[in-house]
Parts: C-alpha cells; structure tokens; sequence
C-alpha cells in the first residue's frame, strides 16, 4: 500500500525555490537522476530533504509516490514550473524559526546581515528586531519581497523601531489594533499555514533604562501585551512567543541595567498562566546564554524564543548563534536564536531563493 502526497500545481511563470520531504537521500538522488534529469536533488539532512532550486519548463502535474514509512522512491508525471507544496499524511516536516535584532543597521550593515547571516541560515521565519523606517531595513524589506517571501509589520510611531516576520510559510497577519498600545510598530501576530496550527507572536519590548518615562512606557506595554495575548490565546492554535523582549529571566540579576519587579513578574507570567515554556530552558544544555553584553562586559539573556508547552515534544533543535556578535567581525551586537519543529504539514508559498536579487543587483 502507498500513499500519494498532495501536491498544488501553480499558474506558468512562478519559480519553484524549496520542497521539504522526509525521504531517504540516495533514493530521492536515483528518483531525481532517472525520471527527470538535470534536476537539482539539494542536500539531505537527517529527516529533513531540501530540494533548492529552478526547473525547467515542463507541462502537467507533479507528483511524488511515498510508502508507508515516508521514504519517496519515485516520481511520477511532469514537473511543473512553479510547484507549491503542501505536505500532508505520515511524511513529517520541519518548521525552522530565527529571530535577530538588527540594531537599527544601516544599509551597508543590513546587506552584510542578509548575505551572511539570513541567506547562508536558510530558515522559514524570520523575526527581526529593531527595525527601522530607514534604508537598512528597507534593503532587507525588498530582498524578501522580490524573493516571494510575506512580509508582516505594523506602522511605527514616528522614529520609533519596531519588529517584523517574514516567512516563506503561507499565513495571515492576526494583530489587531490596539488603541491603548504605546509602542504599536513593536509587535506582529502571524497564524501560520500548518498542522498542528501555530501563532508566531513576533516582539521587540521596549528598553527603559533609567528614565521614569521610558519605564512607564515599557510597563504599560508589558501589562497591555500580557492582557491582549491572554484575552486572544487561541484554542486551536499554538502560540510561539520570538523576540527581543528586552526582559532577562528569572536567576539573572544584573547590576549596570538592573531588572525591575515588573519585568520578572511579565516573565513569569508567561511561562505560567500563559502556557509558554523557555525553549533555552528545555533544549539547551547550557541553559540561558547571553545574547547582548553591555559597554562593561555584563551578560544579559534578552532575546528568547517562548513555545507553548504542547510544542515542546515536536522541538529537533534549539541554539543561540553567537556569530552575528563576535568581536570585530559580528553583523549585529545581538545573538540569534534558531528553533526548528517537526509538524504534520505545511504550505509553502512559491518564492525564488533568497539573494538571487542581489546577485543580479551586483553583477
């Protein structure tokens, strides 16, 4: 007995960037090799098989038998050009989530984000933080766009850095407005396109420091927040909280920006009544790293990745990428944060790599 897994053929013209099977990597080579030559296969990684790149015109549809474990042995039928996937049945996928604070950057340091950091980490949702309305972040904006990426942001108070999700992962933008939010460009809501449903809840909390007005603004946006996702918390949906929450958890008591009462107790809350849990935590053997370090060399764990626990099964990988702020050669003075989950489907929207732009931009 075998199982077909579905398959959507798109409109002529779309470009075919990336499907994800769990298959065995020298069959899915053979299959490819044999039925349809010149195809690039891509690379294979433990249950995860990529297949990266541009077909050739062909007409018809596209299909892939599986068998009851998962391996794909074979295709069959003609490839079409623009192939949009969406994976269903026993074969299981991977979701992959990273979040960065850019540090407001500059066009000159956002070009160097994207091509060594963003192209080379090849995930499916970017949550980027301290964006700006300036052409660093506007770069960054049209490479995912021109890509087919969607791109989810709120407006920004007038000079005010905010947060944004793109995904190559279909979705709807789920924030709503809310008129008593002092900070409204800082969060995003997404509901993502997969089985089991989840919510990404992308955020940069405002800092404070130590001006009076700038605490109240950051309490106000905590205490709304908190409220807002606990009257949305949806049922059917699993929500995945990614930011720079500008928070450091429980256990870290820093001296040169010490942590009020109110943050910890935000912190807290979410991991209580909310039903998040810290995937740092959970998944990594160090438990929380720093992700920002101050002018004194005080660590601070600002950036977090905060999955409901009934996630917390499906995590294969959870790690702080230090590299974005090493010493003399970082791109930003944040850690990234990858989270990749196993789930049952997800639709893919048809989009071209990223960076193909640039390259034709460049040469």
């Amino acid at each position: 007995m075998h199982s077909l897994v579905d398959r959507e053929l798109l409109s002529q013209g779309e470009v075919f960037q990336d499907e994800r099977l769990s298959m065995d990597e020298e069959a899915a080579q053979k299959a490819n090799e044999q039925d349809h030559p010149g195809i690039l296969a891509g690379e294979g990684k433990s249950n995860d098989f990529r297949l990266d790149g541009v077909f050739a015109d062909y007409e018809g549809g596209y299909r892939i038998l599986a068998n009851d474990n998962g391996s794909v042995f074979t295709t069959l039928g003609a490839l079409g050009r623009g192939v949009h996937t969406t994976m269903s049945g026993s074969l299981q996928n991977e979701l992959s989530i990273g979040t960065l604070n850019i540090g407001a950057a500059a066009r000159e340091r956002a070009e160097r984000i994207f091509e060594e950091w963003i192209v080379p980490s090849g995930l499916d949702v970017y949550v980027i933080t301290e964006t700006t309305s300036g052409p660093g972040t506007q770069f960054l904006l049209s490479q995912f766009e021109t890509a087919g990426w969607a791109v989810h942001r709120w407006p920004a108070e007038d000079r005010d850095r905010g947060a944004m999700i793109v995904t190559r992962v279909a979705g709807d933008d789920a924030r709503q407005q809310l008129p008593d939010d002092p900070a409204p460009g800082r969060s995003v809501i997404v509901d993502l396109a997969t089985v089991p449903a989840v919510r990404i809840v992308g955020m940069y909390v405002p800092n404070r420091g130590n001006d009076p007005a700038k605490t109240k603004r950051k309490e106000d946006f905590l205490a709304i927040w908190l409220r807002h996702l606990t009257t949305l918390k949806p049922l059917e949906r699993s929500t995945i909280l990614v930011g720079d929450l500008n928070v450091v958890p429980v256990g870290q008591n820093p001296h040169f920006l010490p942590q009020q009462p109110f943050e910890y107790a935000w912190y807290e809350e979410l991991i209580g009544a909310q039903g998040l849990y810290d995937s740092a935590v959970a998944h990594n053997d160090g438990g929380h790293e720093p992700t920002w370090v101050a002018h004194n060399g005080e660590c601070y764990t600002y950036d977090h990745i905060l999955p409901a626990t009934k996630l917390k099964s499906r995590v294969s990988e959870f790690k702080y990428d230090h590299s974005t702020r090493a010493r003399g050669g970082g791109v930003t003075d944040h850690s990234a944060l990858v989270i990749r989950f196993t789930v049952d489907s997800l639709d893919l929207r048809p989009t071209h790599p990223l960076g193909e732009a640039r390259q034709r931009e460049l040469f």
